[in-house]
């Protein structure tokens, strides 16, 4: 597992924050695996940030964003992150609430962009206005938002299957795809797809 600190393109690293670093570590203490889903989402986030020519601040807040997208899972009981059958309707009610607590941690630290406030609040919410807490559709979703859940749902979907990489990453582009304009901005899936597999270098072969 590679343990990585995300960085900007000016060197600060996007936890350096001290409140940020508490709430960070308690992640981590809980759930090793979400802890390094948050790594790989706020690493891939960003380079999608590049491509669309985002200002240093913006990829700053962006990066910070998804770094901290679930962070309200710190406050979810741990037997739900870490249970192996499917979670029954109150059970998966719980751990929906984690994108609100996360806003309740964030919105607490000091210096936070509302940008940062907003994607962790958002990043379940659904291109079709079928996702979670506020049913937003379309371009009501922030744009950091939208990355994020692109970027998050492709890190999952590597994450849960037990194959070769690179068989798993076809499967996980494919099912992009099929929910481009569903789930998901069309536009924002369409470059998430056009980066060379180099950017995805990431994931271990």
């Amino acid at each position: 597992m590679v343990k990585i600190t995300p960085r900007t393109g000016n060197g600060v690293s996007s936890c350096e924050e001290t409140d940020a670093l508490y709430w960070i570590k308690r992640l981590r203490a809980l759930n090793e695996e979400i802890y390094s889903h948050c790594i790989r989402v706020a690493i891939l986030a960003e380079k999608m940030g590049k491509e669309l020519n985002l200002s240093e601040e913006q990829l700053r807040n962006l990066t910070r964003g998804c770094f901290l997208h679930d962070i309200g899972k710190v406050m979810v009981p741990g037997e739900l992150l870490n249970k192996v059958r499917r979670l029954n309707e109150r059970e998966r009610e719980a751990l929906d609430l984690h994108p609100v607590l996360g806003e309740f941690i964030v919105s607490a630290m000091d210096g936070i962009n509302t940008e940062v406030i907003q994607t962790v609040r958002s990043h379940h919410e659904q291109w079709d206005g079928n996702g979670y807490p506020d049913r937003l559709e379309g371009e009501q979703i922030p744009l950091f938002s939208r990355i994020c859940s692109i970027v998050s749902v492709f890190d999952n979907m590597l994450s849960e299957r037990k194959m070769h990489k690179r068989k798993a990453m076809e499967l996980a582009k494919s099912k992009l795809r099929r929910a481009s304009g569903i789930l998901f901005d069309a536009e924002l899936v369409s470059l998430f797809l056009s980066l060379p597999d180099e950017m995805l270098d990431i994931y271990s072969p």
